[in-house]
């Protein structure tokens, strides 16, 4: 599906492309720099710059942003008539919702488990305080996860209505 071309208001797109827009202009990178105001430590750059942290960093955004899409759908594309949500850029391939729901779910399950897998591989440095901060950095990042998932399906009525095409978002 990654590699498919689908068409809505900003032109011609993948949904790769939209996964990648996604990535800036979903609100996450400004919410990952707060881990470490948050913890009262700043991480130097190339620790920041690991690729084993960017990848976590960027598996966050993309769980985060994404599952917004998800619960956003009523609201984004059918009462604001929105193309810029995945389910209905995923949509636009002749899939119908559930299908696509069925494909974001996947999608944002694979980005998790690369998120998952990637803690075994976090990087040791000599400065054991740095290590702690790696560590609580990577917690931030896990908490940041949890916290989408659960401020979107049970800390907000935001996205849950009557008529919402998902059983566990109606009221």
């Amino acid at each position: 599906f990654e590699s498919l071309i689908i068409s809505h208001e900003m032109g011609v797109h993948s949904v790769q492309d939209y996964i990648e827009h996604r990535d800036m202009d979903s609100g996450m990178e400004a919410e990952i720099d707060l881990i470490e105001f948050a913890y009262d430590f700043t991480l130097p750059d190339y620790v920041r710059d690991h690729a084993v942290l960017k990848e976590a960093r960027k598996m966050t955004m993309r769980i985060g942003g994404l599952m917004n899409d998800m619960f956003s759908y009523e609201k984004e594309v059918i009462k604001l008539n929105s193309g810029y949500n995945l389910l209905a850029v995923i949509s636009k391939q002749s899939l119908d919702i559930v299908e696509a729901v069925d494909y974001a779910s996947q999608l944002i399950n694979s980005y998790t488990n690369t998120f998952l897998s990637l803690e075994d591989s976090l990087p040791v440095f000599e400065d054991e305080a740095l290590n702690e901060s790696v560590r609580l950095y990577y917690q931030g990042l896990r908490d940041q996860i949890n916290g989408t998932w659960h401020w979107q399906f049970s800390g907000t009525n935001r996205y849950k209505s009557s008529t919402s095409p998902f059983k566990e978002l109606r009221i």
